[in-house]
């Protein structure tokens, strides 16, 4: 099927860590796309985890991390799935010629390093461009490549904070610190990011230009909270946080069911669908109720309305209360967790877990791309590439060294596919000589 998808033929060198950068190229390599994902045996990455786990620590199949952690653990493998690994110090001059090297050979640069990484390492795109007049450049930084906050280290939590997000999602009983970090900045800008590489890809298929691409997370996610941006520059009014409920929905929340920890989530948008809920309360009468008659009603009088609620899901089951509900037209969804998302019968029918078997981490089911073509789910072709696994393959037989040449770079440890001893260190704490692939944070 690789022949059949957009991409096939694109190579993708990808300078990234975390979540937003590597979920970006694994949507690439969905579509066919040939990403070789750079490190360095220098640094350990962000998302490799740590050289020394404790046994028992969450993340690693069967809470064993084994001889090699940084390959097992949940946290890369779950977003850098269809890509080959490779490994170069970029902080030596040896490095920047042999990256170079493949820059010549490749069609994407992308990386999510803080804004000006790339230009200190001496890989700015005036550079990339000199190795390869059609290079494309992605910048996927949290707050972009210009402005007071260029270059500032960041994480998924920080552009989510920033531009308020965290703020709406808390209660009005409870301030921020209490609102669990979702980062949704990463996964905004991870699919925003694929979307102008294929755009940038057209273009240059038309022209035959390539270009730079400034993406800032921050920025990319700000459209997500358009109402509350124009309810303020419109109405001059900050938007409070309201934990569960909906500025123009009641009721609107999570509601607890019978067992254990089981709750359902119900959203009321109109009187049509106040009149459904109504009947599979088996309390018709309720919709005459004079506090709960209009949508104004309601939502004024939330509290007595989400206690009757409250008081006829807490006995019932959630599967049989999301039944009743949707078949009275009422918006609803139970909550599920972990296991529950993996047991979810229409899921399975939809084929979206796909068996995948990993030389160190084994054979699990990973949620597979999330589009299909023709009715086909892609396959994923590639796990998550071990550290170092794929380097003998793109440096002798892409770049055509030979035996001699390629056993040179491991000798003098510009490549690898074990972390040098001391490699947890903080890379601020390294010489600027060698800073390995790049600094962390987005």
């Amino acid at each position: 099927m690789t022949d059949r998808l957009p991409l096939n033929g694109v190579r993708v060198l990808s300078l990234t860590e975390v979540w937003a950068g590597p979920m970006a190229t694994s949507l690439l390599g969905d579509m066919g796309a040939e990403v070789l994902h750079v490190e360095a045996i220098q640094r350990v990455a962000q998302s490799r985890g740590t050289l020394h786990p404790v046994p028992g620590t969450a993340g690693y199949p069967g809470g064993e991390p084994g001889n090699r952690p940084w390959d097992r653990i949940a946290g890369f493998a779950a977003v850098n799935r269809n890509k080959k690994g490779i490994t170069l110090d970029l902080g030596r001059p040896e490095g920047i010629a042999l990256f170079l090297r493949l820059v010549r050979l490749s069609d994407v640069v992308l990386d999510n390093y803080a804004g000006g990484t790339l230009e200190r390492m001496g890989l700015g795109y005036s550079v990339l461009r000199g190795a390869n007049p059609s290079i494309i450049q992605l910048s996927m930084s949290g707050w972009g490549s210009n402005g007071p906050y260029r270059g500032s280290i960041s994480f998924g939590s920080h552009p989510d904070a920033m531009i308020g997000h965290t703020y709406l999602r808390s209660y009005p009983d409870a301030g921020p610190a209490l609102t669990t970090s979702i980062v949704h900045s990463d996964a905004v800008s991870s699919c925003m990011g694929a979307f102008a590489v294929a755009a940038a890809l057209k273009y240059r298929l038309r022209t035959g230009k390539g270009q730079f691409i400034d993406l800032a997370q921050s920025e990319a996610f700000m459209p997500q909270l358009g109402e509350y941006v124009l309810e303020y520059t419109m109405n001059g009014r900050v938007t409070q946080p309201i934990g569960n409920r909906h500025p123009s929905m009641a009721p609107h929340g999570v509601f607890p069911c019978a067992g254990e920890d089981r709750w359902i989530a119900i959203a009321v948008e109109d009187d049509a669908q106040f009149s459904g809920l109504c009947r599979a309360m088996g309390r018709p009468e309720l919709v005459e109720d004079s506090r709960w008659k209009t949508l104004l009603d309601r939502y004024r009088h939330q509290d007595e309305l989400e206690a009757a609620v409250r008081e006829w899901t807490a006995s019932r089951d959630r599967c049989e209360l999301l039944d009743l509900l949707q078949r009275a037209g009422v918006p609803s969804g139970v909550v599920q967790d972990d296991a529950d998302l993996y047991a979810d019968r229409h899921l399975h029918e939809r084929g979206l877990f796909q068996e995948v078997s990993h030389r160190e981490a084994g054979t699990h089911p990973y949620p597979g791309p999330n589009w299909r073509m023709d009715g086909e789910m892609p396959p994923i072709r590639l796990p998550h590439p071990c550290l170092g696994e794929h380097n003998a393959e793109v440096y002798q037989e892409l770049l055509g060294l030979s035996d001699p040449e390629y056993q040179e770079l491991v000798e003098s440890e510009l490549i690898g596919d074990t972390y040098l001893e001391g490699a947890e260190l903080d890379p601020r704490d390294r010489p600027s000589t060698s800073p390995g692939p790049g600094l962390p944070g987005a």
